[in-house]
């Protein structure tokens, strides 16, 4: 098992001790990353025994980005774990906020 993928297992076990009572939590993944087929199936046997529900989405554009986060609050995400890829890196401060005003809207 390579380093990243027994750092997604960690991660997953982490954030269902941390919101346990999230039943759905996302993989965010950009499809472009090569490594997404060896960490998908380990990071859904770590939600599997935790008895999550995941949903892995996929963004290598804004647009795409968008969706993934409309499509979370969608269905009910309660947790998000994501991939690390320079695409995600450099637009994390955006995310953050994005996320935080989805979560708790601001006046």
């Amino acid at each position: 098992m390579a380093v990243w993928s027994k750092l997604l297992t960690s991660t997953c076990q982490l954030l269902h001790e941390l919101l346990p009572a999230a039943d759905t939590i996302a993989f965010l993944v950009n499809p472009g990353n090569v490594n997404i087929k060896i960490d998908e199936p380990e990071i859904r046997a770590a939600a599997d025994r935790l008895k999550q529900h995941l949903e892995v989405l996929t963004a290598s554009t804004e647009r795409d980005l968008e969706a993934a986060f409309a499509t979370m609050v969608q269905r009910g995400v309660g947790g998000l774990i994501v991939k690390p890829d320079p695409f995600f890196i450099s637009r994390s401060a955006a995310r953050a906020r994005r996320s935080r005003s989805r979560c708790h809207p601001t006046p």
